[in-house]
């Protein structure tokens, strides 16, 4: 009996490996309904797959996630609180998920607001930003007819990739407030450690 023990040992420790990678991956669904970008979030959004961002007891902002052969889609529902603070998207991408202990060329930052900001190999890049980017593009602040959502759409041009099934790629989002508050999917991820992002697998 004694001599089980590292055998149940070592089960135990792959089955919570395997539940925190299962629960950090999103396996992306490819779509033939493209969304516009405008924050109105309806029909164009049920083929997605989403994960939640728990803010409060009361608030949980839901992000949703598709793809096509030129695009990566996002949607950040839900980003205004009871009491009309707004929340802040950002999507970090690491392309290629084998080297994303830090940040380097293959990492990207994108964020909107009252503009879209972007960084490649550098997050927090505030000289980066339009309302329009050629390669990628959000609707921003304010929102419009009683909205509260973020979408986003990123060309896998802009990421020098393309999806196949064989493909791992690094990703968080992040939420922050005004005073600074942040949170992520997945729950542990920071923005300076790639290391620490789930992973978008097709």
């Amino acid at each position: 009996m004694k001599n089980s023990y590292p055998f149940v040992l070592v089960f135990i420790l792959f089955c919570v490996t395997f539940q925190s990678y299962t629960q950090n991956s999103i396996r992306l669904s490819k779509t033939n309904i493209i969304p516009l970008i405008d924050g109105v979030l309806g029909e164009e959004w049920k083929d997605a797959q989403n994960v939640n961002i728990p803010i409060s007891p009361n608030l949980s902002v839901t992000v949703s996630c598709k793809y096509d052969d030129a695009y990566l889609y996002v949607a950040f529902e839900n980003l205004t609180t009871s009491d009309g603070v707004r929340l802040t998207p950002e999507i970090l991408i690491a392309t290629n998920y084998a080297e994303i202990k830090s940040w380097n060329n293959n990492t990207y930052w994108f964020h909107a607001s009252y503009s879209n900001c972007e960084g490649k190999g550098d997050y927090y890049n505030w000289e980066n930003c339009a309302n329009l980017h050629p390669d990628w593009q959000a609707n921003i602040f304010p929102f419009q007819n009683g909205n509260n959502n973020i979408e986003f759409k990123i060309s896998w041009a802009k990421l020098q990739i393309n999806p196949s099934s064989n493909l791992n790629v690094g990703i968080a989002f992040k939420l922050s407030d005004p005073l600074e508050n942040q949170y992520y999917w997945p729950e542990l991820a920071t923005i300076s450690s790639p290391a620490t992002w789930g992973i978008l697998k097709f």
